[in-house]
């Protein structure tokens, strides 16, 4: 539960892609079902708060491979943050931008699965660090 928000960072950035429906039509279907339209007036800090999310989700991958010395899904974190950040700054494209997204996510997922399969502490008595 203490690393609870590191895992769902990559949901954010989804949850406020959605609210743009201009800027992403394939997550607009998304938001429209949820009900998100209400949030259009406010697509500039949508896109604020998005690139504020990924941002997160690449900072937590680190501090996942700093516990858990994981290094493939901590480089498809950062190549997938890149990726996003590119496809957003020097040449948009959707698609590009979708795959950073499932990257994230796909990484958000392995991470959740490395650690737990990492040895934790019970009663006091913790693994020896590698």
């Amino acid at each position: 539960m203490k690393y609870l928000i590191e895992k769902f960072t990559p949901f954010g950035a989804i949850f406020a892609a959605a609210i743009c429906p201009a800027c992403f039509p394939a997550l607009a279907g998304l938001g429209s079902a949820f009900g998100l339209t209400f949030f259009v007036h406010y697509e500039k800090e949508a896109l604020i708060i998005m690139q504020l999310f990924i941002a997160l989700s690449v900072f937590f991958a680190f501090l996942s491979y700093k516990r858990t010395k994981y290094t493939i899904s901590f480089a498809i974190s950062i190549l997938s943050g890149g990726v996003m950040f590119f496809s957003w700054y020097v040449i948009y494209h959707p698609f590009v931008f979708y795959a950073g997204i499932f990257g994230l996510i796909i990484s958000a997922f392995w991470n959740i699965w490395i650690e737990r399969k990492l040895p934790s502490c019970k009663d006091g008595i913790c693994a020896p660090k590698k």
